[in-house]
Formats: structure tokens, sequence, C-alpha cells
């Protein structure tokens, strides 16, 4: 009978248990979905001391401005995450008081990327501005925007609530709330190493 080492690739040793890997955590993409809390925290807990000192010292009109901001190695982090999670955070409509253009309410990127340019008489409308009593008054614009932006606008399941706060949620997530081992997941599907197509036994 031949002893030694069984070796595994890295991909298997990383693979989750129920496909055949050893469910051992990548590091930087455990790293990330931990530091995914903390944003979890400044969009959703601003009463907490430190996202209250952090913003004070970081300000901006956004959470991606305030991280953007230059500062020390843990907020560099901070940023660099963000961008790796951000598609996982949706902006949930209640009042509808946000940019129309500038925030995420939509789609993965805001409005203003899909339009040549923002006309100034535009720049501070919010959703509620232009959806108002359940319809879209999009001919109020001055924005120049595309047949097939506005058929996606119109064809958007929009529904606002002056009794309720815009807030952002994880889409990933039954319960909209953020938790760490639910952005490893997310993390991992696209990473692609959550595969059911690559069963691998040791």
């Amino acid at each position: 009978m031949q002893r030694g080492f069984h070796l595994a690739t890295w991909d298997v040793i990383t693979q989750p248990d129920k496909f055949g890997g050893l469910g051992v955590h990548v590091a930087c993409l455990q790293n990330t979905t931990l530091l995914g809390k903390l944003i979890w925290e400044c969009y959703n807990n601003e009463g907490k001391l430190w996202v209250h000192l952090v913003k004070a010292k970081y300000p901006g009109d956004s959470l991606q401005e305030c991280l953007q901001a230059k500062g020390s190695f843990f907020w560099s982090s901070l940023f660099k995450a963000f961008g790796i999670l951000r598609e996982g955070f949706h902006l949930q409509l209640g009042q509808g008081n946000v940019s129309i253009w500038y925030d995420r309410w939509l789609d993965a990127s805001p409005l203003c990327l899909a339009v040549p340019y923002v006309h100034y008489q535009d720049v501070m409308l919010k959703v509620k501005d232009v959806f108002v009593q359940g319809q879209w008054r999009l001919q109020q614009l001055y924005t120049p925007i595309t047949p097939t932006l506005s058929d996606k606008i119109l064809s958007s399941h929009v529904s606002l609530h002056a009794s309720l706060p815009d807030v952002v949620v994880w889409k990933d997530s039954l319960s909209t709330v953020y938790y760490a081992k639910l952005g490893y997941r997310w993390l991992l599907a696209r990473s692609g190493r959550a595969s059911r197509e690559s069963w691998t036994w040791l």
C-alpha cells in the first residue's frame, strides 16, 4: 500500500465542502466581507459613535465620496472593499428623497453615466420630483435621455412611501440585511469557486 501526502490544489481546498472541497475560506475574500460589515454600518447605523466620527472627518454627499478621501490604510482598505461589494448593495426606495442622477436607485450604476450630460436645471432633482402620484414625468427633464433609457425607467417597479426612509439593503439576503457569511458566499460565487459543475473529491 502506497503511503504519502495526498495533495490537493488551492481551488479544491477553498471549494465549499458541499461541493467536494475542504471549505477553507480564502483570506482576501474573507477580509473583504468583514470590511463589508463596516460598510453596512456606515450605511445603516449613522447613530454609532465611530460612524459619526469618520463621517465628520471624511465629509461627503455620499458614502463613496467619504471613502474616496485620502486617509489611513484602514480607510483605503474600506474604499477597496466598497468597490468590490458595491454591486451587492442596493438602494431601496422609500420616500424617494435620493438623487435621480447620482444615486444607484435603478441599476448598478447611476443614471448620470447613461446620459451625455446632466442639464444644470436637473442636477438637484430627486426621484420623488420625477415620479409623482405613481407616474413618471420624464417629459419635464431638460437632460436628454435615449428611448432605451426611457423605457428602462418606465418599466421599473417603483413604489414610493412617504412614511418610509430610503435605505441601502443587501440584495442577496431575504432579510435585506448584510452578514459577512452572505457577503463571502456572494464573492465566492462571483469568483467562480462555488461552481456545482466542478465537483472534486480527495
